[in-house]
């Protein structure tokens, strides 16, 4: 197992990125007091389904999975939540229970902010609260267009889109290496296949040159051709897009 690695909120990956910049930048004068790092080992529970929610989480290092048990033993998930994002937010918006479990699927460190410290920073700050809500708006269209992803697309297309997504976020912990690192169950589970049909795509993709597999490692070895791999095989990708952007 990787060291958990502790960052400060000078080097978190967070400040670099809209809107979480805004609310580091701009409110961390009036909120650091309200402000502790949270850490997390592999495969460890931050919170689930039906739980009150009571803080908003950003991801530092690591790797969190967001999903639901759809049955006993098996997991749907929805979304993986990568270094630097905002996430919890929503439930405390609506003021309703979480709609979703949360699990780490790395050793992970989180920068925690109290529901009361988020709320004050809304209120203080217009320009972070506008930034939240675009934010809103296109992990909205994002999940719709993931549903449409889900519907019209093939195990191997579906596949190779996620290690696209996911190829597009570095591990802060080795910045400069391409690899991806998740396991079969959470690719299969983001793509609704079986553990069989993951390993069987990746091997197909493997052999056609498009990635390598190092150890647990996933590495992208010709980006274009999978991106070309995922987007041949939509079936009505025109329509999909106008409807994911309504």
């Amino acid at each position: 197992m990787r060291p958990i690695v502790t960052i400060t909120c000078e080097q978190c990956l967070a400040v670099y990125r809209k809107p979480l910049a805004e609310l580091c930048q701009r409110g961390m004068r009036n909120l650091h007091l309200e402000v502790r790092h949270q850490s997390l080992s592999k495969n460890e529970n931050l919170f689930q389904e039906g739980e009150p929610p009571r803080n908003v989480y950003i991801l530092q290092t690591g790797l969190l999975k967001l999903f639901r048990d759809v049955e006993p033993g098996h997991q749907a998930t929805v979304r993986l939540v990568h270094p630097g994002e905002l996430f919890g937010y929503t439930s405390l918006l609506s003021d309703e229970p979480y709609s979703l479990s949360a699990e780490s699927l790395a050793p992970s460190e989180l920068c925690v902010f109290s529901a009361a410290a988020f709320f004050k920073a809304m209120e203080s700050d217009p320009t972070f609260t506008r930034s939240l809500l675009q934010r809103t708006a296109k992990e909205l269209r994002a999940t719709r267009l993931d549903l449409l992803l889900r519907a019209e697309h093939d195990a191997t297309s579906k596949i190779a889109s996620h290690l696209i997504e996911l190829a597009g976020h570095p591990d802060p912990l080795a910045p400069n290496s391409h690899g991806i690192r998740i396991t079969r169950t959470a690719l299969g589970d983001l793509s609704g296949s079986a553990q069989e049909t993951v390993s069987r795509v990746l091997g197909k993709l493997e052999s056609a040159g498009l990635i390598e597999r190092k150890g647990r490692s996933i590495h992208v070895t010709d980006r274009e051709g999978l991106r070309h791999l995922a987007a041949q095989r939509r079936t009505t990708g025109a329509n999909a897009e106008a409807t994911a952007a309504v």
